[in-house]
């Protein structure tokens, strides 16, 4: 017996349990307060920089000084996380 779907589970036959597995589903898997509080429980992580109901923001700020005397310069990392399906921002 193969372990591959029929050909009529591939192609979206109506009634096969291979595409009725791998439909989306309409509840949300982790809300955004949900993943702020998950991050922010990883210490490497923490607590955003700023959030709102549809954002989370994190930034951090690193000072990089080369060896040789070179001249030096800040590297800076921002990160947005925004909610599937919420309307576009202006």
């Amino acid at each position: 017996m193969s372990a591959l779907p029929s050909s009529s589970a591939r192609n979206g036959s109506s009634g096969s349990a291979c595409c009725r597995a791998f439909a989306p589903s309409r509840d949300k898997a982790l809300t955004l307060p949900g993943l702020e509080a998950a991050l922010t429980a990883i210490t490497d992580v923490g607590a955003p920089d700023y959030g709102d109901e549809g954002m989370l923001q994190y930034l951090r700020a690193e000072r990089i000084i080369p060896p040789y005397q070179t001249r030096g310069y800040k590297l800076v990392e921002m990160v947005r996380i925004y909610e599937v399906g919420t309307p576009r921002r202006a």
